[in-house]
């Protein structure tokens, strides 16, 4: 016999052996054993979750000839023929490549007809959504009065693609995607039945790319076992050789230069795991894989040398050259620009950080002036007012009044104090220019000196407000 892939000498054959698809198990157990079985069933979900094997396993149930059950026996002859794909009541279509109203019409033909030896004549449509509109149309009478000996069961990971029509004449149930403990608790056990050992952070390793999908899994274990040496467990360094993958350490290293702004050396580093075979755009990806893991550690208190604020800045640059470089003809230099793009973002500060220092210069700014007293109509003063709270600190309102502090005048240009006119009404404020010894004077107040040498900022622009003037 020839050799037959672990995704099928594996697969599943009873409800209880599909991992992570529980919900979808005891609805169907449910539904047979309570005689409240539909006649269309719509399975959603990724890739290699287990949606035909579902199908399968639901058509040998309700067609097995030994168990009265939900649970089919195996070992009869339709449990047998439908394993295998050859019983003459179940029949799959594949509608990726039949797609249109004429590789419909045979089926819709076949419903017709009693099942020769079974209770239930199934169809299985795989890859449903590929069905073009016409030939779902022409289902749709059927899905809504089919004969009383047909099952159908469509499968899709494109669950949108299929007319609303059909989907509300159908039972639908979202697959989800497998856990990565599941994965490696079978990935062991094929392991062990094929007597080879296999280090437990490799089958992690393995789970973490296969992301939910079992068929992914155990295919990247056949690609291991068929690559790897013979004799002794298999380890990382044969995944990633096997695989093609650049070595984790490796790439680490490249961004530790990068934080630590070593350019030469980061660029060295990368020139060599792309002289040693690793796509620009892929290794790209492996990074923004790197600097989100780096995070998520950091994040949950474990050792993180990089630092999660660099790693969040890091990770926005790199993402943006990653779509570069799938679309660019030359690769390489994006790659480089990325690299270089993150070595010079220095020190990023944490915004506690920030806060804690806008919050002491806020505190240490003098106290406002002393509002000025009127005449004898003048309104006495407001009663003080519970602060509340603390609230975080305004950037700005350390240097509104620099203006007033430094002596200015508290009218200009027909304005009063507070910013009203003769009527009293509010004006909106406008942009001003600065001459040369305005701009120096502001410029050489202490408090925006400190602010603009900690910060490394620049003045953009200055307002009249209400309580004197404002720096941005």
């Amino acid at each position: 016999m020839s050799y037959q892939v672990f995704a099928r000498k594996y697969r599943p054959q009873a409800f209880d052996e599909v991992l992570g698809q529980d919900h979808v198990a005891a609805t169907l157990r449910n539904a047979i054993e309570g005689g409240r079985l539909a006649h269309a069933y719509l399975f959603s979900g990724p890739r290699g979750v287990g949606k035909t094997t579902m199908a399968r396993i639901l058509a040998k149930a309700v067609n097995c000839l030994a168990s009265p059950g939900a649970d089919p026996c195996g070992a009869c002859d339709a449990c047998k023929g439908i394993a295998a794909g050859s019983d003459v009541d179940v029949l799959e279509l594949d509608a990726a490549s039949r797609r249109k109203v004429e590789d419909i019409e045979p089926l819709l033909d076949a419903t017709r007809y009693l099942p020769q030896r079974s209770p239930r004549k199934v169809f299985i449509v795989d890859e449903a959504h590929m069905l073009s509109k016409h030939a779902w149309n022409s289902m749709l009478k059927t899905l809504e009065e089919p004969p009383p000996h047909v099952l159908f069961v469509f499968c899709t990971t494109e669950p949108e693609r299929v007319i609303e029509t059909v989907r509300s004449r159908c039972q639908c149930f979202d697959f989800r995607r497998i856990g990565p403990a599941d994965i490696v608790a079978k990935l062991r056990r094929i392991a062990g039945a094929e007597g080879v050992a296999v280090d437990d952070e490799v089958l992690a390793e393995i789970a973490d790319r296969a992301t939910g999908g079992m068929r992914d899994a155990e295919s990247l274990l056949d690609q291991l076992l068929a690559a790897a040496p013979a004799g002794g467990p298999l380890t990382a360094d044969d995944l990633a050789a096997a695989l093609g993958d650049t070595p984790r350490e490796r790439r680490l290293e490249l961004l530790t230069h990068a934080r630590d702004g070593r350019m030469p050396e980061m660029l060295d580093a990368a020139a060599a795991l792309v002289d040693a075979g690793a796509s620009p755009a892929d290794l790209l990806r492996d990074l923004y894989e790197d600097l989100h893991d780096a995070a998520v550690a950091a994040a949950r208190g474990g050792e993180g040398a990089l630092g999660i604020e660099w790693c969040l800045a890091a990770a926005e640059v790199v993402a943006r050259h990653v779509q570069l470089a799938e679309r660019s003809r030359a690769p390489r230099p994006t790659l480089d620009l990325a690299l270089l793009s993150v070595s010079r973002l220095g020190d990023v500060a944490d915004l506690e950080e920030i806060a804690e220092s806008l919050e002491r210069l806020a505190g240490e700014a003098p106290p406002s002036p002393a509002p000025r007293r009127g005449g004898a109509g003048a309104a006495a003063p407001a009663p003080a007012r519970d602060p509340g709270p603390p609230s975080k600190p305004d950037v700005r309102g350390s240097w509104r009044q620099l203006r007033q502090r430094d002596g200015g005048p508290a009218k200009k240009d027909g304005l009063e104090e507070g910013g009203r006119g003769p009527e009293n009404e509010p004006r909106p404020a406008a942009p001003r220019g600065l001459s040369g010894e305005e701009y120096a004077r502001i410029r050489g107040h202490p408090r925006v000196k400190e602010v603009l040498s900690r910060f490394g900022g620049r003045i953009e622009q200055v307002r009249r407000t209400r309580d004197g003037e404002e720096l941005r």
